[in-house]
């Protein structure tokens, strides 16, 4: 130990407190936000329970998320307010919370939970204050540097989409010899799968939230037969198929369906989009529905309160510029080399941000071991 450092428990230098039930005090009109546990504002509140400077650290849920809130705000009952008490740096206090693990912790058995007794009685490295707010300076100071990494990535990234949207626009641009279809005109009818007549036969099952929004892929299935199958589970995909979820959240998931997954079961909550090779390519079909145009049609016909949706035949209905074949594929070559380096620059940040995350971790550890 550092001279002038000791070890207390967090229940000796901060305040634990619960939070409440927020029903009796919001107010649209409030100037206090209210946090969940996992940092997000779920309303206003005409009062407050904490002061400013304190940290939120999930009680129930996300417990392995802390923040440090700047302003007074109210705290739902599933999460903790930790507040420095005097002598102690608010911001140390914050820091040290966020080092920690508190995954091996959890005190749940199905939803993951921390007590305020094991909260209180975490071991905590204190230093005079002189020492803290040192400390807090040099991890303020730090964080910001890494936090200016993930920002240009994050900027670069947003850049490129916005080139790419950009160029894409100018063209699906309508020119000389082009018509204007609707999607049902160009695309086959597909069929539900009849499960009586496979009984035993195993399938992969594309859910809605097998589609990942970014890159448009299907990063993982499920493998079901009649006996266990999902109620939504009955269209069959076809290689070259393009899918749409027409459901919120999952909303704007699209992607083409490669060969892996040729005669596999998708969810209803997709659209699924399946081009005549005559009229046009399936890559076609997707970069015409990347186009910002087809979202700017679809959100205003979107009904329903819990999950707001829009229709297949609404869908379908939408009209697409439709090119011969050979213009089609000189702009899919051009799309496909610019789009490869979008998704590039998306697997960089996303590795740059763990990457960020990383650090930061290391560099909290290194301080308060």
């Amino acid at each position: 130990m550092k001279e002038g450092w000791e070890y207390k428990k967090l229940g000796e230098v901060a305040t634990v407190s619960h939070g409440k039930n927020q029903k009796e005090v919001e107010d649209i009109h409030g100037e206090y936000p209210i946090y969940g546990s996992g940092g997000n504002i779920m309303g206003y509140a005409n009062s407050y329970l904490c002061e400013s400077g304190t940290t939120i650290l999930g009680r129930k849920g996300t417990i392995n998320n802390p923040l440090y809130i700047e302003t007074k705000f109210w705290n739902v009952d599933t999460a903790f307010g930790i507040t420095a008490k005097d002598g102690n740096s608010k911001k140390y206090i914050y820091y040290f919370v966020k080092s920690q693990d508190w995954s091996k912790k959890d005190t749940g058995t199905t939803l993951p939970s921390l007590t305020q007794k094991v909260v209180k009685e975490t071991i905590i490295p204190v230093p005079p204050l002189s020492e803290q707010q040192r400390i807090v300076s040099y991890l303020d100071a730090t964080f910001a540097k890494i936090d200016a990494v993930a920002k240009n990535a994050e900027e670069a990234l947003n850049e490129a989409k916005a080139l790419f949207q950009s160029a894409l626009t100018k063209m699906m641009e309508p020119k000389e010899g082009w018509e204007y279809k609707k999607l049902g005109e160009v695309c086959q009818k597909t069929i539900n799968i009849k499960w009586d007549e496979h009984p035993n036969h195993q399938y992969k099952y594309i859910d809605l939230s097998a589609v990942d929004r970014m890159t448009h892929k299907v990063m993982s299935t499920t493998s079901i037969c009649s006996i266990d199958a999902p109620s939504r589970a009955k269209q069959i995909v076809n290689e070259g198929d393009v899918l749409f979820a027409t459901t919120r959240p999952t909303l704007k998931r699209l992607v083409i369906i490669d060969k892996s997954l040729d005669g596999q079961i998708c969810s209803t909550g997709f659209c699924v989009l399946r081009p005549t090779p005559a009229a046009i390519m399936s890559s076609w079909l997707y970069y015409a529905l990347s186009n910002q145009s087809f979202y700017n049609y679809i959100e205003p016909l979107q009904k329903g309160a819990s999950y707001p949706a829009v229709t297949d035949n609404q869908v379908k209905s939408y009209k697409i510029p439709v090119p011969p074949l050979s213009d089609q594929r000189h702009i899919v070559s051009y799309l496909d080399v610019f789009k490869s380096k979008v998704d590039q620059l998306q697997s960089n940040l996303t590795r740059t941000l763990s990457e960020c995350a990383a650090l930061k971790q290391s560099i909290l550890r290194q301080t308060f071991e």
